[in-house]
């Protein structure tokens, strides 16, 4: 998911040491120590544990969308295919809404939504991607509080359901 290798063990080790501390009492040794990499390969790479959060985050939702799975012709199969993407990691999101770090997945799905508008002209709008965004982020946000009761498919069926609401209400 992470570009480098050394990126990668530092994203597991973070997540890794987040299992049994908040990430406030996460030290910049005791991560590079668990990472099995260098300080000068910490800052040269991020500078904060929260540039790794944010590294994730953005790899993560950018893995998405290289593997055609945030647009294809057929919306519900790109739409579960992104919620399966998170219920294989859902053991991460849980520990980041634990400690009440999803405020990263949110500016990600966002930055992407407004990426794919300006570029890829997915949208009409700022007002379109960013509303969709939110309603996406938050959705996840919900599955994650309810731990994952549902199954992808039936997320992605309550997501479109909420889409196709509001175009039949216009």
């Amino acid at each position: 998911m992470v570009e480098s290798v050394v990126n990668q063990s530092i994203v597991d080790a973070l997540f890794s040491l987040m299992e049994k501390k908040n990430i406030t009492e996460i030290s910049v040794s005791e991560l590079v120590e668990k990472a099995g990499v260098g300080r000068a390969s910490f800052y040269r790479n991020f500078g904060t544990k929260e540039a790794v959060l944010q590294t994730y985050f953005r790899d993560f939702f950018q893995t998405i969308s290289y593997e055609g799975l945030m647009g294809p012709r057929d919306l519900h199969a790109g739409v579960v295919c992104t919620y399966k993407k998170v219920f294989k990691e859902r053991k991460r999101f849980s520990i980041l809404q634990k400690q009440q770090l999803l405020s990263f997945m949110d500016d990600a799905i966002y930055e992407k939504s407004i990426r794919e508008m300006t570029i890829d002209k997915r949208y009409e709008s700022v007002y379109q991607a960013s509303g969709l965004a939110g309603a996406s982020a938050f959705l996840i946000r919900t599955w994650i509080k309810h731990r994952f009761q549902e199954t992808p498919e039936e997320l992605a069926d309550a997501y479109l359901a909420m889409l196709t609401m509001d175009l039949l209400q216009k």
